[in-house]
């Protein structure tokens, strides 16, 4: 990720913040990463408990040869604050995917909640119930090359099942 091929956004927000510590790569999935934060908080406040309302947790995961949890399950930081907690990391050497994968695992084991489960009754006919679910979604992202076995991933995916849900990547 220090590689500088790639760089953050240059007119987006925040793009300054991130340049000063991370003007690489790893500045690149910031400035992507406070995009994604943003459009979620903007869209989870316009609505805040009308159908559709979301209470997003964030996870995040770097990971390089080892794996370092920086944000796990928060409810409350707003993308400003999540950026700035991830900014001071800088990046490493090698990439271990197998080990993110199960970084990523844990997290989604240990933080689950059936809060994410709605149970809504259709009005016609009275005797249907369906349940949706908000489904864990794990942003991968790397600028190296690992080979994961097939059972790291399945094994991720089968952990969500077991929970109840699917697993989007």
């Amino acid at each position: 990720m220090s590689s500088d091929d790639r760089r953050p956004s240059a007119d987006a927000p925040m793009t300054i913040q991130i340049q000063q510590v991370a003007n690489n790569r790893l500045g690149s999935v910031y400035s992507a990463l406070y995009g994604f934060w943003s459009a979620r908080h903007t869209a989870s406040t316009a609505n805040p408990q009308g159908v559709g309302a979301r209470r997003d947790a964030y996870s995040v995961i770097l990971f390089d040869h080892t794996t370092t949890q920086v944000i796990t399950n928060d409810f409350t930081r707003s993308p400003e604050q999540l950026l700035g907690t991830v900014l001071p990391y800088p990046t490493g050497g090698g990439t271990n995917f197998s080990a993110a994968l199960q970084a990523g695992q844990n997290v989604m084991r240990q933080n689950w909640s059936t809060e994410r489960f709605v149970t809504v009754k259709p009005v016609s006919p009275p005797f249907l119930t369906f349940l949706r679910f908000r489904t864990p979604i794990m942003i991968f992202l790397s600028d190296g090359e690992c080979i994961v076995p097939d059972t790291d991933i399945q094994d991720l995916c089968h952990t969500a099942v077991g929970l109840g849900c699917v697993m989007l990547f």
